[in-house]
């Protein structure tokens, strides 16, 4: 049976570390050849337990390429806890470099090459291994914004600025999560701040790559959207050409109050997208059966959507909507026809 490595140092353990030719920090260059740690790039090392979370894979990343270099596209959202497909959750990790320096090359990572204004420039927080701290030089959110753009389908986009909305918004500031990850710069902004650093991109970048599906996506965006599936329902919803829903639209009862996800208030028409924990909870499941039946005693029509509703085939659910609308009092334009959307990709 093989001997046990040695406890590394307790500055090792969280975090990528170089390495030169006699070790790092005391540590021989034998043991660091051990299978406890991980070697992703010449001359960086890390432990493998660390190595598991995206943060220190950027971190690692940024070490190996050095100073002016940025983690960027869709590496830099989801570190920033904003949602994307589960397709890019993993693989390489995205570093941009400043002109004259080229894009980085090297095995696990994609490099490329941005003229980085000082206001795109911004640090990302994360809490890595054992909830401890991460900072990492990062494009900063609207820059990042435009970088991730081409890699998303419009739905995808609008879900992510959705997401960065709800997080300047005073509504995020009570959540558990609010300020464990995300930008320095615009951990203070507002809705408006976020609106003038958007406006600035969008005149300073005219032609650019990705700008006219960020603007759209901006366009289309919704203050007040609390999750993906949420953003996702609500332009299947528009795109199908049903009417928009309200977003945020909170119902008052006897002694209670609710915010359904989207709703449509003259016609009392309510859609909720109910995830699997909505199934799986038994405490949450009651409070699910509760709230629609006082949703139905003060006079609402409630519409229950489940995940195979948006990831497998929209279209039933689409018609469902529109038959309880056409119930309530809606009446669509002559020749109106409802257009079929694609699921979406998880």
């Amino acid at each position: 049976m093989p001997a046990r490595p040695q406890p590394l140092p307790t500055q090792l353990e969280s975090g990528p570390f170089a390495v030169s030719r006699d070790g790092a920090h005391g540590v021989s260059r034998g043991r660091l050849r051990a299978s406890d740690i991980a070697r992703p790039h010449r001359g960086v090392a890390v432990a493998q337990a660390a190595f598991q979370t995206l943060q220190e894979r950027a971190a690692a990343a940024l070490l190996f390429v050095g100073p002016n270099a940025w983690v960027s596209h869709s590496t830099a959202v989801l570190i920033a806890g904003l949602p994307l497909p589960r397709r890019l959750e993993t693989g390489p990790i995205h570093v941009a470099a400043v002109p004259p320096r080229a894009a980085p090359r090297a095995r696990g990572i994609i490099g490329h090459r941005l003229n980085l204004r000082d206001h795109e420039r911004d640090v990302l927080h994360a809490t890595g291994l054992n909830r401890e701290w991460t900072e990492l030089r990062a494009v900063a959110a609207p820059r990042a914004l435009l970088t991730v753009a081409s890699e998303l389908r419009l739905p995808d986009l609008i879900a992510v600025v959705d997401a960065l909305r709800f997080r300047t918004s005073d509504t995020d500031r009570t959540l558990a999560d609010s300020g464990e990850r995300g930008w320095g710069n615009s951990q203070s902004w507002d809705d408006n701040r976020l609106a003038q650093e958007m406006g600035r991109l969008f005149a300073e970048h005219t032609g650019s790559r990705g700008l006219v599906a960020l603007k759209s996506a901006w366009k289309a965006s919704r203050l007040g959207v609390r999750s993906r599936p949420e953003s996702l329902l609500r332009t299947a919803l528009c795109a199908a050409r049903l009417p928009e829903p309200v977003v945020g639209h909170t119902i008052f009862g006897a002694g209670w109050t609710a915010t359904p996800d989207l709703a449509w208030p003259q016609w009392n028409v309510l859609v909720e997208y109910e995830g699997e924990h909505h199934r799986t909870s038994k405490r949450q499941f009651e409070h699910d059966l509760e709230r629609f039946e006082r949703y139905i005693d003060e006079g609402w029509r409630p519409i229950r959507v489940l995940r195979p509703d948006l990831f497998h085939n929209p279209v039933p659910m689409l018609y469902r909507v529109a038959d309880r609308l056409r119930s309530a009092g809606w009446r669509p334009r002559r020749h109106w026809a409802l257009r079929p959307v694609p699921a979406f990709l998880p």
